[in-house]
């Protein structure tokens, strides 16, 4: 027999579950706490709309929710407006699970949820310098779950378990950092790698000005490829995440609190192995929109060592207080590479064109600062054009501003200049990706160029058929049987993707 503690428990949970429950369904309005993904091209429509709609966005804090989808009524009409999703009674079942519907979904007006398979199958050849003939392949399955209880409460849930044989250069850089590009530490697995990756985010709309998030995900401020604030680069974190919206939407603001972990272990005299080494994060970002066309966001980050070799450092009650620019005042100077304070910027100019920058710097000191400079132009309906600049004077080399051997910012942690390029095209299910970019540092030059063209088989849940190639040449030796600078890697596969993947580095 169960334990009765277990049922008490049990009883409890549901018991919980239930009020919640008709307490939020109050109403049979679409769920404006739905969470947005923020894959890059998935993004793109939801931009587009922003430039013509006269109204405040705050698009700069990803992932957004769909409160905050500019004209658009529901997150399928943003992401595929070709398609009438779920409006398909003529075609038989398998043909609705396979091109158009969740694999698993429910909507009563007040309840939604859907789940959907997740998978990422990709075979490809790499010309390398190696004697060794190494296929490569990357096999992901997982489920993506969603659940939208009224309009005030959403819940999503994810799961990836992956087995990889990577390019030569990526190989490299997972061995070195023990962790998969953004998708967690990694076990050797034949002549490649084994890992995984959980997601969850907690949604609720408390009132129609504010929004409280609880997860264990990832986080991007800007609107380029690259964030100098914070990026979706490492792997995931648990977070509380508080976002506000005043004076009728013209002033957003926005508190994150996470914890971070590093990948060295605190001693221990036991045999068991020691817990990683732990910090505390929070984000302050004010947004301010003057008119419709301009946008200015203040931006403070202050990472708090917790846990260490020494035991657990209290942190101040400062770090609870979602003040602008409090931690930096009180804790700036306490320890190097804890602090970076920016502002991040954005223009809509003609309807057609989004202007874009970033300026940071770490520890108050203007010598250690990095800048953004950007540009997208939306041709038409089908066509984005994206020119970027990065460029990073110096980082601290204390810096804490990494997760688990991974950057919360830019992948290079050194002085650089990056210059990319990107072109992506939409005509109905056809998806076309053509992105470049160089990365210059003291000793090193790389470029990057990453093809993908793309068929949307189904837009529920961003299942497509690809076809791609990314070239890379750096003038550093890796030496692994011999050295190599260039590689070209050309795959093939079958993929559900509502995440970013950086391999362009």
């Amino acid at each position: 027999m169960l334990n009765k503690r277990v049922l008490k428990r049990y009883s409890f949970f549901k018991l919980a579950l239930f009020s919640i429950f008709f307490l939020l369904v109050g109403n049979k309005l679409s769920a404006q706490a739905q969470v947005v993904p923020i894959q890059k091209q998935f993004f793109l429509p939801i931009e587009r709309q922003a430039l013509v709609a006269e109204q405040n966005n705050h698009l700069a804090f990803k992932p957004i929710i769909a409160k905050q989808l500019p004209l658009a009524d529901s997150l399928h009409s943003v992401l595929v407006p070709y398609f009438r999703i779920g409006n398909t009674p003529n075609k038989s079942f398998v043909n609705r699970k396979l091109f158009n519907d969740h694999l698993i979904q429910l909507d009563s007006n007040q309840v939604k949820l859907s789940i959907d398979a997740l998978v990422n199958l990709q075979f490809g050849q790499e010309e390398r310098q190696d004697p060794r003939d190494i296929s490569l392949y990357k096999n992901m399955r997982g489920f993506r779950m969603r659940l939208d209880l009224g309009s005030k409460l959403s819940i999503f849930s994810s799961f990836r378990e992956n087995q990889a044989n990577l390019p030569l250069y990526l190989s490299r850089r997972t061995r070195s950092n023990s962790m998969a590009y953004g998708q967690g530490r990694v076990k050797r697995f034949n002549d490649g790698f084994d890992f995984n990756m959980a997601s969850s985010r907690i949604s609720y709309q408390a009132a129609d000005w504010l929004n409280l998030q609880l997860g264990h995900d990832k986080h991007f401020i800007g609107h380029g490829h690259r964030s100098m604030l914070l990026s979706d680069l490492s792997f995931n974190y648990p977070f509380a995440r508080l976002q506000s919206s005043w004076f009728n939407g013209k002033l957003n603001y926005q508190n994150l609190f996470a914890i971070f972990q590093d990948i060295e272990r605190v001693a221990t005299s036991s045999q068991s192995e020691g817990l990683f080494e732990r910090k505390q994060g929070v984000f302050n970002y004010l947004s301010y929109t003057p008119n419709k066309k301009f946008q200015i966001g203040l931006f403070e980050g202050v990472i708090f060592p917790s846990l260490d070799s020494s035991g657990n450092i209290p942190v101040g009650a400062n770090f609870y207080f979602p003040m602008l620019f409090l931690n930096t005042a009180i804790e700036g100077n306490q320890r190097s590479g804890n602090t970076l304070a920016g502002i991040d910027l954005s223009y809509r100019m003609l309807k057609q064109v989004l202007l874009y920058g970033q300026l940071t710097a770490f520890d108050e000191q203007l010598a250690n600062s990095s800048t953004q400079l950007g540009v997208k132009w939306f041709a038409n309906k089908e066509l984005t054009f994206q020119f970027e600049h990065n460029r990073q004077a110096h980082q601290s080399s204390q810096s804490l501003f990494h997760h688990l051997n991974e950057s919360l910012t830019h992948p290079t942690q050194e002085s650089f200049s990056e210059l990319l390029v990107g072109v992506y095209f939409q005509r109905g299910r056809w998806l076309s990706r053509l992105v470049g970019n160089q990365i210059e540092t003291s000793d090193d030059r790389v470029q990057f160029v990453d093809f993908c063209q793309a068929y949307l088989l189904n837009p529920s849940n961003n299942f497509t058929i690809n076809l791609g190639a990314q070239w890379r040449n750096s003038n550093q030796e890796v030496t692994f049987v011999r050295p190599q600078q260039e590689s070209l890697y050309v795959y093939v596969g079958l993929s559900t993707n509502f995440q970013n993947l950086y391999f362009n580095y």
